[in-house]
C-alpha cells in the first residue's frame, strides 16, 4: 500500500452572534471573532481547490507533514489507521 498527501485550500463564510458593552463599537465584536473568543452561528463552505498532491516515500514525510497538528505526538500506525482511508478504483493506469 502506498500513501498520498494532498493538500487543498476551503474557501468558506461563517457568521456570528456577538454581545458587546451598550457603549463598546461594533469593531470589538470584530476583535473578538478574529481572536477566536466566540462560536460561530452558519457556515457556508464554498468547495475545496487542490493545492498539491504528492506520494509519501516514508513515515518521515508523513511526520513532516502533520507537524504542527494535534496529532502530532500519535504512534505513527495510529495516525495511518485513522485518517488514511483506502480508496478503491477501477482506474489501473497509475500503477
Amino acid at each position: 500500500m502506498k500513501y498520498v498527501i494532498v493538500e487543498t485550500r476551503e474557501e468558506a463564510s461563517y457568521r456570528y452572534l456577538v454581545a458587546v458593552e451598550d457603549e463598546a463599537p461594533p469593531s470589538a465584536a470584530a476583535r473578538a471573532v478574529l481572536d477566536g473568543a466566540v462560536d460561530d452561528i452558519y457556515q457556508d463552505h464554498h468547495g475545496q481547490e487542490i493545492l498539491s498532491i504528492t506520494s509519501v516515500d516514508s513515515d518521515e514525510d508523513i511526520r513532516t507533514a502533520i507537524q504542527g497538528s494535534y496529532i502530532e505526538e500519535w504512534p505513527m500506525q495510529q495516525i495511518k489507521e485513522v485518517f488514511a482511508s483506502l480508496v478503491q478504483t477501477d482506474d489501473t493506469s497509475e500503477k
